[in-house]
């Protein structure tokens, strides 16, 4: 920052012959190590991206409004601006215009991130607390590794026994069965919870190492369910498939597409004519 200041504070024979000078070979290393770290540090960004995204599973039935795409994209957009800055540093001879634009553009790329992470707040704040205290997050492990025991390893330091595990199953899935609230669309783990009286991230556990999924699919399962019984109901012959979609707790026809083809490898049309 400081050699920035003394450049633009300069008179322009000093920024010309700045400017006109032969590069030092420190600084192409430089710019080597700053480009590495970036884009070391872009990949554990989309590593904790997708983390987020598989835990977002864990507390919410429904992620048509909590898609994180656009983060994507913006960090994309800053590896990008930075990948053309370094490309013009080591290949092109630099101008004033080095010092000015990249940092720019980065500055408007972070400062998108936070515009639009304020239109998804829930994305990120107060959602996987407990009493007023976060909840320990463990990153999610991949489909093929999710065994029982990775799940047991994973909560090793739970306070739940397999008899609690087994007691809290029972009453969530008595629960669901009677009040039938998986066709709420906004439906939270953090609902389900407070109805039963049992601390969300203990109710997590139930169903993560309980069931064959997280929240997100048993939820997703009952209202798959739920829609074949409808796709076949007489009664419920005049509606359409979006109708049924919206009936069942799916805010979109392509998510309903999607988890129905998912549980039954058909699609809701097919089902419906089969």
């Amino acid at each position: 920052m400081r050699y920035y200041c003394a450049f633009f504070l300069s008179d322009n024979a000093t920024k010309l012959q700045t400017i006109s000078a032969p590069i030092p070979l420190h600084y192409y290393l430089a710019v080597i190590l700053q480009t590495a770290l970036l884009f070391y540090y872009l990949k554990l960004s989309f590593n904790v991206l997708q983390a987020h995204e598989q835990r977002l599973k864990t507390s919410f039935s429904n992620l048509e409004k909590l898609k994180l795409a656009w983060l994507k994209y913006l960090l994309l957009a800053f590896g990008a601006t930075w990948g053309v800055a370094f490309a013009k540093a080591f290949f092109l001879a630099p101008s004033a215009a080095d010092f000015v634009i990249p940092p720019i553009l980065l500055c408007l790329v972070i400062y998108g991130i936070g515009f639009a992470a304020l239109k998804q707040p829930v994305i990120f704040f107060d959602t996987f607390t407990e009493g007023g205290e976060q909840v320990p997050f463990t990153s999610p492990l991949p489909p093929e590794k999710n065994s029982q025991q990775v799940q047991t390893i994973k909560y090793k330091s739970s306070g739940l026994t397999e008899e609690d595990i087994t007691s809290y199953k029972e009453r969530l899935l008595q629960y669901l069965e009677k009040e039938k609230n998986y066709l709420n669309s906004d439906l939270c783990l953090k609902d389900i919870a407070k109805d039963l009286h049992i601390p969300s991230h203990q109710l997590s556990q139930v169903i993560n190492t309980g069931t064959s999924g997280n929240f997100y699919d048993l939820i997703n399962s009952y209202r798959i369910q739920e829609a074949k019984r409808q796709l076949t109901d007489p009664g419920k012959q005049d509606l359409s498939i979006l109708d049924i979609a919206y009936e069942v707790g799916f805010n979109s026809k392509s998510a309903f597409n999607n988890a129905f083809k998912r549980y039954t490898n058909m699609t809701p049309t097919q089902y419906k004519n089969s």
